[in-house]
Order: C-alpha cells, then sequence, then structure tokens
C-alpha cells in the first residue's frame, strides 16, 4: 500500500490548521500568507483525499 496518500493529507491539514491561526493572531503582514498557505492546505488535503479514494485518478 502506497503512504503518500496519509502524507499528502498530514501535510494540507497542517497548512491548514497554520495558515487558520496565523490569519487571526498575527500581524498583518502575516496575515496574508496565512490565509494564502491555508487554502493552499485546504486543496493538498482535498488531492491527497482524492487520491486515497481513487488511487488511479490522474493515470
Amino acid at each position: 500500500m502506497n503512504y503518500w496518500q496519509f502524507i499528502t493529507i498530514g501535510i494540507g491539514l497542517i497548512m491548514l490548521f497554520w495558515g487558520f491561526k496565523t490569519s487571526y493572531e498575527k500581524a498583518k503582514s502575516l496575515q496574508v500568507i496565512g490565509s494564502i498557505t491555508s487554502i493552499a492546505g485546504l486543496i493538498t488535503a482535498l488531492i491527497g483525499t482524492l487520491l486515497l479514494c481513487v488511487p488511479d485518478f490522474f493515470k
């Protein structure tokens, strides 16, 4: 079994939660970076979930 899907989901969730927390608690310049990171984390987690459910989706 390939474990890259779980790693991708984990990295996406970490990016999502870090970005969400940063966008509310840090300075103005870091809020923009946090917002972009949370969107990228959501997309990464969704891609990992898609690859977990449908392994040959991109082939």
